[in-house]
């Protein structure tokens, strides 16, 4: 459903008990998204350095789930991105 849904500028699906991982392809279409919370869920592997592709992005929660690896901050060169 996620696909449907360009003009979106903010996703918050924290705290929905989700298990799945934060594959680019999820969000690809959503061109205008300026924050997303996916925050205490049970998402897992890396955060994908393709979400830099999502240059309005601006703010990102993904605390308090499954992750691994470090933050991909080099995919976010042009944005207003922070910690």
């Amino acid at each position: 459903f996620l696909k449907d849904l360009p003009r979106l500028e903010s996703l918050d699906l924290s705290s929905n008990n989700f298990k799945a991982n934060l594959a680019y392809e999820k969000f690809s279409s959503m061109t205008n998204l300026e924050t997303m919370i996916l925050a205490n869920n049970e998402i897992v592997g890396p955060v994908p350095s393709s979400l830099g592709k999502l240059t309005k992005l601006a703010y990102v929660d993904v605390a308090q789930n499954l992750l691994t690896g470090t933050f991909p901050w080099y995919a976010f060169p042009e944005s207003k991105l922070t910690s």
